[in-house]
Parts: C-alpha cells; sequence; structure tokens
C-alpha cells in the first residue's frame, strides 16, 4: 500500500464520526504494470448501514490528506465523489474518492464486475440485479429528472438561438453535448462492465455531430444541428431507461414553428 494511501485509509478508519463499513481500491493501482505517473488513485469508501453522508465531516477527513491545490466534486442522493489533486510528500498525487451509503453501494456499485481490493473493513455481499424503471421515487426519480431537465434545455436552446442570445445558447448547447457524452461514456461502462478505463478507445461522434456542423452563426444551420443533437440524445436515453417514452415528435413540431419564424423574417 502507498502512503497516500495508507494515510487516506487511516483518516478514514480512525474518524469517530464517520462511520466506515469497508474501504475499497479500484482501478490502476491494483497492479503496479498498470499504473505509471498520470494514474490515480481510486478509492471507494462505503459507509456503514444506515449511515448518512455527512460533508462537513467528510471534508475534514479530506483536509488531513494533503495540501489540496485542485478539487472537482459531484454529488448525489447516494454518493459524493471527489476528484482531488493533493500535493503530499513534495510530490502531486491525484486522488478519486468517492464516498456512499451502505445502500447505495448495494444498489449500483455491487452490480459492477470491476477488480477491486478490499482495505479496510467488511467485505459486502452482491445484490440481486436491480431493475431500473422510471418511477417517481428514489434513484429512479432520479433518472426521470435528468430525462425532463434535459429536454427543457433542448427547447430553451431552441428559443435562445431564435432571440439570438447566442451567448446563451451555445452555453446550453455545449451543456447538451455534454449530456450526451455522459450518456456515452455510461453505455461504454456498460459494455465494458467497468467504469475504470485507462486507455479509451478512440470513439467517434455520429457526422452529424461534429464540430465543423456547428456554424452559430446560421440559424438554420444550428437549429438543423441541435435537431440532430435531439435524435441522438433520444436514442440514448431509451437505450438507457426502461419505460422511457420519447418526446422527439413534439420537439420537431417546436422546429417546425421556429424555421417558419426564420421564413417570415427574410
Amino acid at each position: 500500500m502507498d502512503q497516500i494511501v495508507e494515510k487516506t485509509v487511516r483518516l478514514f478508519s480512525k474518524n469517530e464520526y464517520v462511520k466506515i463499513n469497508s474501504i475499497i481500491l479500484v482501478g490502476s493501482k491494483l497492479e503496479d504494470s498498470k499504473s505509471d505517473f498520470w494514474s490515480d488513485t481510486d478509492l471507494i469508501v462505503v459507509l456503514k448501514r444506515g449511515e448518512a453522508i455527512e460533508k462537513e465531516q467528510i471534508e475534514k477527513v479530506v483536509l488531513g490528506i494533503g495540501e489540496i491545490v485542485g478539487k472537482e466534486e459531484y454529488r448525489t442522493k447516494d454518493n459524493i465523489i471527489q476528484r482531488l489533486v493533493v500535493s503530499f510528500n513534495n510530490l502531486i498525487e491525484k486522488i478519486d474518492l468517492k464516498i456512499i451509503t451502505y445502500e447505495g453501494w448495494i444498489n449500483t456499485e455491487s452490480q459492477t464486475t470491476t477488480q477491486s481490493k478490499l482495505l479496510y473493513g467488511k467485505s459486502i455481499p452482491k445484490s440481486i440485479k436491480r431493475n431500473e424503471t422510471l418511477s417517481k421515487g428514489g434513484r429512479n426519480g432520479e433518472n426521470l429528472e435528468r430525462i425532463n431537465r434535459i429536454w427543457f434545455v433542448l427547447f430553451e436552446c431552441i428559443k435562445k438561438f431564435m432571440r439570438n442570445d447566442n451567448l446563451i445558447g451555445l452555453h446550453l448547447l455545449l451543456q447538451l453535448l455534454s449530456e450526451y457524452l455522459v450518456l456515452r461514456m455510461q453505455e461504454r461502462d456498460v459494455k465494458y462492465t467497468t467504469n475504470i478505463h485507462r486507455m479509451g478507445y478512440n470513439e467517434k461522434l455520429p457526422k452529424c455531430l461534429e464540430f465543423e456542423q456547428l456554424n452559430y452563426r446560421d440559424k438554420w444551420a444550428i437549429l438543423s444541428y441541435i435537431e440532430s443533437l435531439s435524435i441522438e440524445l433520444d436514442k440514448q436515453l431509451g437505450n438507457q431507461y426502461s419505460g422511457y417514452e420519447s418526446r422527439i415528435k413534439i420537439f420537431k413540431e417546436y422546429l417546425i414553428k421556429a424555421r417558419k419564424t426564420l421564413d417570415n423574417r427574410t
């Protein structure tokens, strides 16, 4: 166990306020032959059953690891992911730290076949495979919120460009492209049964979404680009979520109105 891993495990395991079930190492650090200067340290901290995430206490533990010189954080109902750049013993170390509830682990992480090593605590049994639908509660409710948000931004993006607000229009368009790429990454994780990809696969965008197709100065061109993006997003959402109902027909009616507006302007 290298020094930064050892220190992180010690800090979490000794903290009386963050109650830990287990600490798990995943990723390239599992094998020296796959680890190099660019490798992150990927750690999953699983809380004890029934324990909630206390962000303030977790921050105190994280600050003890070393000097935080860069940080990116994501939060869901069941976990916090902190991507850290840490100055430690005159070295720059990169740590991907996921703190997850016991219930969150059972529902998600325990379903993967990613290789891992238990560093501290008790191993956790695999659970039965969950069926992900779009009901209103729990994680499935979060999925429906995500779908609603994506379609809201698609409609809003059209409106902003039609009002000649290119700054907000482009901001929303890049947000939608980001959502599309995340859906593609999640699809890749399912395909390779892991979210740890030391190297990529030289993936390509669909031809219709290549950046040379993006001409925000031409309203006809930008509407065509957004239409292509909506079709690709619709496909990805349909592939990922059972029970998903496409909204592409309604969206295309909105596009028709936008194009008629452009006709009237000429």
